[in-house]
């Protein structure tokens, strides 16, 4: 969880800005009905998850039960070739009065009767008749399109319209059902299906009634369970063209229905044992006859299966209380797909690796479906795409951003201290960045350190001796030996000031002990006395080429400084300022004034007293007493570090 914590604190906000974007564009993609059919596909998907494929059909599913409160009465092609097609009047009466004298609770005649069968009329009136007298009759309209039957014009609480919604402007399936038609007719028209799960549900003591609901019409009420209505913006509908009472047709549940063709009604006495207290949905169901329609389980869905399952639907709410599928407003959506997006944008910078990310984005993917599957097996349609989406690509965008952050911050730090430092030190610092990167630059940070100058006595005179070609060669073969002796000894070379090296020890990485303190001052000196060997051998080796040998003063001082990263951004340096840095450059000079009994001639080494305080007996040493150093206002005390003998 520190890990968690400090990654944050390193991204600051970008993260915030970058899933809030993200959330942006899929809020408008969203809006525009960019997501419409991928929400569609998937929610079809969970339809018929229960469902069993079928062996023979493609986009056919099977039911693995049956609702035989619901029998459908079809005419089959065998029926076709007996009694034609349209049945005609006489045998359609013969039929209803059959299913009559079964105790059908009610029957629904899914055949369109505007016109009589045969033309010539001959078997109407026994039609009519056998309409008219039978309250048990419910038959069809297609509102706008088809008319009822003539003989059933003055009842029209006998007649429902049969017209079932499809998402034109998506894919052509039909998901939604008509509770009541209200758009182009004079008072809302309960669908077929409602008609007849109505009159099942009055027989049973059913109470079914609209009841108020803020800010809508009223609402239909079956039993304890209201039924809400579809809005143009319900679920991962948008912009939904709905101007009636409509509802999802709930497919969760894989629910087939019992059928009988019209010979066995026919040529058979009534079959009361079969039909008895049931709805009877009369209908064609031939292949030959088109009659079939796409739906998220078949795409050879026929008509009447879909009004028997939406029937089936309404008996379940009715009769047992089963919620039908609902919605969250469109804020709550909102809120889940901004949520999503701000998960992702987090998951981003927690892993700032796409290697890290991979795996657990699969997760949190995961975890994201198995929250919309909890929640549509509650009866709520929530998006999954919008928020999988926004998931996505903020962990994705955001890991990029934090990748590419990561990486200038690298390069930072590389150029300030891969030439000065260990690449130990560089990946311990890199482990470490945010105590030490703020804004592409090193962070500010008071310590204790030991600064460590170097200078050449007499170089001015030497460099004349010699033309610029040598001299540089010379300098550059002096450079060489000294300052792999800072490195060596666990110090960090800052610059080089002519034939001056200034180094530091116990940074970039503060020390929080005095033990470790000490140990930097131990080191630097270490290091003065490894130089001094160093200069020893190269002043032989000079000497045997005929080139000017030298001397070295080293100055050490301990105590706090300030470090930080120096410079425009284009060109950052590393450095560290305070009074101990000033007061280790002018006691590297003081060198000049020490006598040569005080001393090793050939490398003087001079320490503060907060440095020699810290070595112990490690060294022999000489003490040289207050000194008043130049721009100094105060006199220290100076030691100077022997030979060891």
């Amino acid at each position: 969880m520190k890990l968690f914590g400090k990654k944050f604190k390193w991204a600051d906000f970008a993260w915030l800005y970058i899933s809030a974007v993200v959330f942006c564009l899929v809020l408008m993609l969203r809006a525009g009905g960019g997501l419409q059919r991928a929400e569609l596909l998937f929610y079809d998907r969970f339809m018929r998850r229960e469902w069993v494929p079928s062996p023979s059909n493609k986009g056919e599913f099977l039911p693995t039960r049956y609702d035989d409160r619901i029998v459908v009465c079809g005419m089959t092609d065998e029926d076709l070739v007996k009694y034609g097609h349209p049945i005609d009047d006489i045998r359609l009466s013969e039929l209803l009065e059959k299913l009559t004298l079964a105790e059908a609770a009610v029957i629904g005649v899914d055949l369109y009767r505007d016109l009589k069968e045969p033309r010539s009329g001959e078997g109407y009136p026994r039609l009519a008749s056998t309409l008219e007298k039978n309250d048990r009759i419910i038959c069809i309209e297609r509102v706008g399109k088809i008319k009822s039957p003539p003989a059933l014009a003055d009842k029209p609480e006998r007649v429902a319209p049969n017209n079932m919604p499809r998402d034109y402007a998506v894919d052509d399936v039909f998901r939604r059902a008509y509770l009541f038609l209200e758009d182009g007719v004079p008072e809302p028209r309960p669908s077929l299906a409602l008609t007849l799960a109505m009159e099942y549900l009055s027989a049973h003591n059913v109470e079914v009634e609209m009841v108020e609901a803020p800010g809508v019409p009223p609402l239909l009420k079956l039993g304890g369970v209201v039924f809400p209505r579809i809005t143009p913006d319900a679920g991962c509908y948008a912009n939904l063209n709905v101007r009636d009472y409509e509802t999802l047709v709930d497919y969760r549940r894989p629910v087939g229905f019992p059928t009988l063709s019209f010979a066995d009604i026919l040529e058979n006495p009534p079959l009361a044992e079969e039909l008895r207290g049931k709805i009877v949905l009369v209908a064609t169901t031939m292949d030959s006859v088109k009659d079939a329609n796409k739906s998220p389980v078949n795409d050879n869905h026929r008509g009447v299966f879909q009004h028997a399952a939406i029937i089936h639907q309404l008996l379940e709410s009715g009769l047992a209380g089963v919620r039908p599928v609902g919605w969250w407003p469109e804020w709550g959506e909102v809120l889940w797909t901004a949520l999503a997006s701000l998960i992702g944008g987090g998951l981003g910078v927690f892993c700032a690796s796409p290697w890290r990310l991979a795996p657990l984005m699969t997760v949190g993917v995961s975890g994201l479906a198995a929250v919309w599957c909890s929640l549509m097996a509650a009866s709520v349609w929530t998006p999954v795409v919008a928020p999988g989406l926004g998931f996505i690509l903020s962990a994705a965008f955001v890991t990029s951003f934090v990748a590419y952050a990561q990486k200038a911050s690298l390069g930072v730090m590389k150029s300030i201290f891969s030439r000065h430092v260990s690449e130990k030190v560089v990946d311990a610092l890199w482990e470490d960045r945010e105590s030490f990167m703020q804004g592409g630059q090193l962070r500010a940070q008071r310590l204790t350190a030991t600064v460590f100058f170097t200078d050449l006595k007499g170089f001015s005179t030497t460099s004349e001796k010699m033309n610029p070609a040598t001299l540089l060669e010379w300098m550059n073969e002096y450079m060489s030996a000294m300052a792999p002796q800072v490195e060596l000894h666990g110090g960090f070379v800052n610059k080089y000031i002519g034939d001056s090296i200034m180094a530091v020890f116990g940074v970039p990485i503060a020390r929080t002990t005095e033990e470790d303190i000490a140990q930097d001052a131990v080191n630097a000196v270490e290091c003065a006395m490894g130089m001094r060997e160093a200069l020893k051998r190269k002043n032989e080796e000079w000497e045997r080429r005929g080139l000017p040998t030298t001397f070295m003063r080293v100055g050490i001082n301990t105590g706090d400084l300030v470090s930080g990263s120096f410079g425009s951004r284009d060109r950052l340096e590393f450095t560290v300022l305070g009074d101990t840095v000033n007061t280790g450059a002018r006691l590297e000079g003081a060198g000049k004034e020490i006598r040569a009994e005080d001393c090793d001639p050939e490398c003087t080494i001079l320490v503060s007293e907060t440095t020699f305080e810290r070595l112990g007996n490690r060294y022999q040493t000489r003490y040289i007493g207050p000194m008043k150093l130049k721009g100094k206002g105060e006199s220290i005390t100076v030691y100077s570090v022997l030979p060891n003998v």
